[in-house]
């Protein structure tokens, strides 16, 4: 029997179909269990991650109102432990190694392979289990 993966992750694009079809894959797979929420606007992603913690904000590059580096940037000052993964249609190399600088845990390009996507989270959360476990008492 495979691990089991409990995350709260927020799912944050101005393409409704996006979100929903994330959401669905993501609460639908036997391997990860916990709260998925989507959002569609810089507002609702600042007042969800200043009132509750997310292990993960899956974030839209090209918000209708914003800008997602700038929101990346932002949720970094409210909730420093929450892993920023980046989806856009600009996947050049420069735009790529641009938004890792900045802080993304990963970028991924549109349109992408969900199986990826997942694996990029357990693995992640491997990493925090790992960094937790190892310390000694």
């Amino acid at each position: 029997m495979g691990s089991i993966y409990k995350m709260t992750i927020l799912i944050v694009d101005t393409d409704l179909l996006i979100c929903n079809m994330l959401s669905r894959e993501l609460c639908s797979s036997c391997d990860f269990i916990g709260n998925v929420q989507t959002v569609q606007s810089e507002n609702e992603t600042l007042k969800e991650i200043s009132s509750y913690f997310y292990d993960f904000c899956i974030l839209g590059f090209n918000l209708s109102d914003s800008d997602g580096l700038e929101i990346m940037k932002r949720i970094q000052v409210i909730s420093p432990e929450t892993r920023v993964i980046i989806m856009t249609e600009n996947g050049t190399n420069g735009n790529m190694k641009r938004l890792y600088d900045e802080g993304a845990h990963f970028v991924i390009a549109k349109p992408f392979n969900i199986v990826l996507l997942k694996t990029v989270l357990k693995q992640a959360l491997k990493e925090k289990f790992y960094k937790v476990s190892d310390v000694s008492f």
